[in-house]
């Protein structure tokens, strides 16, 4: 993530702060300036990707009217083709060669104001429909980006650790399971001296029952012992850092779970 980009985004959507979340690694990387953040330095991943999440609403949403995709290419932002990322609508930054970040704006699914292609536009802008954003939506912080007038809101820690397991089932390759798995790891440690504080604002985010059962299957299937996935989050954390042995990742995202679910799992 470049920060830089990240505060033209901000810039060109100052309407609608209040109504968005930064979510997915780019929220990862921020979370060290969080007030609850404690001093673990685990490897911060690269990611290219800027997710930023929008509330399910229906036709009364203040997005709704808004021109965010000129305001976004005024900050030299452009449409992606489809193509270029599975499918999925990105904005790319195209203020710099040497920069290759770009937006993808998320939704829950289901969400209303759906066009006819199944995509839902809201202020210009093509939104991803994905299961479990409503998570990321619940209870997040503030940030004023290096002192400036940019302020941005970031996804809660305990619902970005929730959704990263909740989700995990629905990756595609080994590679993003791992890697969901290594986020999930590193926030448990950041956040080691303060997960009675991230259960209080999890246990505001009112999981559904299904939402829980999916939660406790997926830690049983990718936490166990001998697991694909806790084998390739030890070899990615050994590639840019040093390796974690799995039995110690999974023992690591287990307990942190415990505590930030506690009797609300």
């Amino acid at each position: 993530m470049n920060e830089p980009i990240l505060m033209a985004a901000a810039r060109a959507l100052a309407e609608v702060v209040d109504e968005i979340v930064i979510v997915g690694g780019s929220a990862f990387r921020l979370f060290v300036h969080h007030p609850l953040a404690g001093s673990a330095k685990d490897p911060l991943l690269s990611t290219e990707d800027i997710d930023i999440a929008v509330p399910a609403r229906g036709q009364a949403s203040p997005i709704k009217g808004l021109k965010l995709l000129e305001a976004l290419e005024k900050e030299n932002f452009e449409a992606d083709p489809p193509e270029s990322c599975l499918g999925k609508r990105t904005y790319g930054f195209r203020g710099s060669v040497e920069v290759t970040s770009y937006l993808q704006f998320i939704t829950p699914r289901g969400a209303p104001g759906r066009k006819g292609t199944g995509a839902r536009v809201l202020g210009g802008l093509e939104l991803n429909e994905l299961k479990g954003v409503r998570l990321l939506l619940e209870s997040p912080w503030r940030l004023n980006l290096d002192g400036s007038d940019s302020c941005i809101r970031v996804a809660c820690p305990a619902a970005f650790l929730i959704h990263k397991l909740l989700v995990i089932d629905r990756r595609v390759s080994l590679g993003q399971r791992g890697k969901d798995l290594v986020y999930a790891y590193a926030t448990v440690r950041l956040f080691a001296a303060n997960l009675t504080d991230l259960a209080e604002r999890a246990g505001q985010m009112g999981l559904k029952p299904k939402e829980t059962r999916t939660l406790e299957a997926n830690m049983e299937r990718y936490l166990k012992s001998g697991s694909n996935e806790l084998a390739e989050a030890s070899r990615i954390l050994a590639s840019v850092s040093t390796r974690v042995q799995p039995s110690t990742l999974a023992a690591t995202i287990q307990a942190g779970m415990k505590k930030v679910l506690g009797p609300h799992a």
